[in-house]
Parts: C-alpha cells; sequence; structure tokens
C-alpha cells in the first residue's frame, strides 16, 4: 500500500473559505484517492470551529488533527 501526501493553503478574511480552499487544493492533487486524514494548521484569526466543520465538510468527515 502507498501512502500519498498532498497540501493546500488558503487564507482570506473568512476561516471557513480558506480551509475550504486549501482542502480543494489538496484534493485536487490527489486526484481520485479519498481523503484518510487531515492535518489542519490553522491561523489564530479564525474561528476554530468554522474551520474544523468546513474542513470535515470537504472531506467526507475524514479524520482530523
Amino acid at each position: 500500500m502507498v501512502t500519498t501526501l498532498a497540501t493546500g493553503l488558503c487564507g482570506g478574511e473568512n476561516g471557513a473559505l480558506a480551509a475550504k480552499g486549501a482542502v480543494l487544493q489538496a484534493k485536487e492533487k490527489l486526484g481520485r484517492a479519498r481523503v484518510d486524514l487531515s492535518i489542519v494548521y490553522s491561523s489564530s484569526e479564525y474561528d476554530y470551529q468554522e474551520v474544523v466543520d468546513a474542513v470535515r465538510e470537504a472531506t467526507g468527515n475524514a479524520p482530523l488533527i
């Protein structure tokens, strides 16, 4: 089994939109591979719950660190 890693980076005023943008970038790099785990680094300027909710939604509720 091969482990594949992809990253995404996005910023802006809205944490949920930034999180979604970063996930979409990473998923595009993964191609058809499903997301099995998300590791998120977020600015303290964002509402963490909004970021977490956006990442969970965009990854199909993959485990999140």
